[in-house]
């Protein structure tokens, strides 16, 4: 009997009902939310610009000059794996020479290829782009060499310690300046306004919260009132899963 009356004593408080309620389809919202797992959002579609030419007055080698002593202090990525292939077996290639240019002639092509001289002077060793590969920790190219032999590399990168730059046939880096894997810490991001209510002692409770994480512990400092009386607590958590 008592047990009964002290129930019908609480239902009968309208703050009680109230926050019961709002807890209730709180506990709701996010039950639902959670199952549902929600609706994924298309990809934004970033490539919604014109491409715009631009011609310069200058060559590249100049540019190509300077790239090289910015360079000179950084450091050479060795590549994870190198995968050599076997020589193809070409079909028969016709060769005439013209004052600014080779023509290049293969049996199973109608026409012929006119290669200007200076691709071949300017940067005669370097080896030519098959195809490129990229992902956000790994970097793979298929490079044809000058001895007719396509090589594969396959390097891993770290952009947010690295910035990497091709030259001379090999892949160089460098420390960033700014060192964007580490966030900017705002003191005050982990300060939290709580507010509740406490069933045991029939009252509402406003809380002000601030932790701080130190590896895996985190160090946790609050204090709040109720309608009955004041709390204030200091915690040290330890997460026991990495």
């Amino acid at each position: 009997m008592e047990t009964k009356q002290i129930i019908e004593i609480k239902g009968k408080d309208p703050l009680f009902k109230v926050m019961g309620i709002i807890i209730i389809g709180l506990l709701g919202a996010v039950l639902v939310n959670d199952c549902s797992g929600g609706d994924e959002l298309p990809p934004e579609v970033v490539y919604k610009y014109k491409t715009d030419t631009i011609y310069k007055d200058s060559d590249y080698k100049q540019q190509y000059e300077l790239a090289l002593k910015e360079v000179e202090r950084w450091k050479k990525a060795p590549p994870k794996t190198v995968v050599r292939w076997k020589q193809p077996d070409l079909e028969y290639v016709t060769i005439t020479k013209v004052p600014d240019s080779i023509l290049v002639e293969l049996t199973n092509l109608k026409e012929r290829i006119a290669i200007a001289d200076n691709y071949i002077k300017f940067l005669p060793k370097n080896p030519k782009l098959v195809d490129l590969s990229l992902t956000k920790d790994t970097l793979g190219l298929n490079l044809l060499n000058v001895d007719g032999r396509v090589t594969s590399y396959i390097y891993p990168i770290y952009l947010d310690t690295y910035k990497y730059k091709w030259l001379e046939g090999n892949l160089n880096y460098t420390r960033t300046s700014t060192k964007t894997n580490k966030q900017k810490n705002n003191n005050f991001n982990n300060l939290y306004l709580n507010g509740g209510y406490d069933f045991f002692k029939e009252s509402p409770k406003l809380e002000i919260e601030y932790f701080m994480t130190l590896g895996r512990f985190k160090i946790e400092a609050n204090t709040g009132f109720q309608i009955k009386d004041v709390n204030a607590e200091v915690k040290l958590g330890y997460r026991l899963l990495k």
